[in-house]
């Protein structure tokens, strides 16, 4: 990371800190995407599903999956398919 003098060294190694655990971060948050959905399929919301599918398509994107792959699974909303493929990513 570039320094940054707008920010204090505090701030600068809270940033920095950011950036080191990205990865975990990302992988925590496909997690639970996968968590939110399974309960909003199971009681039937359909309300937040497109907001936690794009989400999902997000970190993916991050992850670095290939678009054909994310595309297939996002817009069958195959959710076992997203389940197995965060815990692939995540090894």
């Amino acid at each position: 990371m570039a320094k940054r003098p707008d920010l204090s060294a505090n701030q600068q190694k809270i940033v920095g800190r950011y950036y080191a655990n990205r990865d975990s971060i990302v992988e925590t948050r496909l997690a639970e995407v996968v968590s939110e959905l399974y309960l909003a399929t199971a009681e039937g919301k359909q309300a937040p599903m497109k907001r936690l599918w794009n989400s999902a398509r997000a970190a993916l994107k991050q992850k670095g999956v290939a678009d054909a792959q994310i595309d297939r699974i996002v817009e069958t909303q195959d959710l076992k398919a997203l389940a197995a493929l965060a815990g692939q990513v995540s090894r």
